[in-house]
């Protein structure tokens, strides 16, 4: 294993264990029943200030439900890039290899979202069509961090134009900074759940990070 590939590694871990820690915060730290339904929530002196400050904004809400959509689309067109490399090359084992680790990162990020649909830390600060719903991590800015996180790597290894790749980081980078920040700003979420997200998904996309270096040390 190679020394860069190790800080990676070692940097995903990090980044999993202060997840593991706020994790625990929010179930034992400061539980009040400062939710919708008197429901439970941890950490609730800080949370619950971020969301009587912020408020509610339905319009920040769909601005980020759209940048979900696009984040989906970068996904299915990485899902495409690599069905067509197996059509025209007719092997699994040509299909490049950074496309299976994105799709391991896909897998990740799909089976965080099922455990934490089960596993309920929290419920958002508001109904959702009148039920609880569960609220931490912030599921939406995970699946955006983690799409966009990655499809940023993947463009900055597959276009060819320097000022191209400069260019479209930098919007990505605008649209994963609109997500964590306008899930706030809509009131969808507490301020842990959207820092939990983040944690999580820097944690899950170092993890990407490494294993494609990992798979290109091998080729």
């Amino acid at each position: 294993m190679k020394k860069n590939e190790l800080r990676v590694w070692i940097t995903s871990a990090a980044f999993l264990l202060l997840f593991l820690i706020l994790t625990l915060c929010v179930c034992f730290v400061d539980v009040q029943p400062i939710g919708p339904e008197s429901s439970q929530v941890g950490l609730s002196a800080v949370n619950g200030a971020v969301f009587d400050m912020l408020g509610v904004s339905e319009t920040w809400e769909t601005v980020t439900e759209l940048i979900g959509l696009v984040a989906i689309g970068c996904a299915v067109l990485f899902a495409l890039l690599g069905f067509v490399q197996l059509i025209k090359r007719r092997s699994l084992k040509e299909v490049d290899r950074d496309l299976y680790a994105l799709a391991l990162l896909y897998v990740a990020v799909g089976i965080c979202y099922m455990v934490f649909e089960v596993l309920v830390i929290n419920y958002r600060p508001i109904l959702v069509d009148g039920v609880l719903e569960a609220s931490y991590p912030s599921s939406h800015t995970m699946l955006v961090l983690c799409l966009l996180g990655a499809a940023m790597h993947q463009l900055w290894q597959r276009v060819p134009c320097r000022a191209w790749r400069t260019v479209g980081a930098a919007l990505i980078s605008i649209l994963m900074m609109l997500t964590a920040i306008g899930r706030l700003l809509a009131g969808v979420h507490w301020l842990t759940d959207v820092l939990g997200s983040i944690l999580l998904s820097a944690s899950l996309v170092c993890a990407y990070l490494a294993l494609c270096m990992h798979v290109k040390h091998k080729a």
